[in-house]
């Protein structure tokens, strides 16, 4: 039950975005503000979120060290005039690059 009153004081502008994002939603005021507050506290969600920028960052890392390691491979094969192998390890780095931007 429903039965304690919490005030405080936003300005117009404020009040407007509040209203207009809680009627994006189809839900009350008082529903959206409620849920809001607990999305926001919810421990648990934010630790979610924190680990998955982290680990984007960490796969980000690894494919900067695999593009340089390509870079490498491919200063070696141009001066051997070795080509096929640079091109494996090209669409390889390519297919990586995708698939973290798909996670982004």
């Amino acid at each position: 039950m429903k039965n304690k009153t919490i005030r405080f004081r936003i300005s117009d502008e404020q009040y407007s975005q509040i209203l207009n994002s809680a009627s994006s939603v189809d839900k009350t005021l008082s529903d959206w503000i409620r849920e809001s507050l607990k999305l926001s506290s919810d421990k648990n969600l934010v630790e979610k979120k924190i680990l998955w920028v982290s680990e984007i960052q960490k796969l980000s890392r690894e494919i900067s060290r695999i593009g340089n390691n390509i870079n490498q491979i491919s200063k070696y094969a141009n001066s051997k005039r070795e080509f096929q192998e640079i091109e494996n390890f090209t669409d390889l780095l390519d297919d990586i690059r995708e698939k973290v931007h798909e996670l982004r």
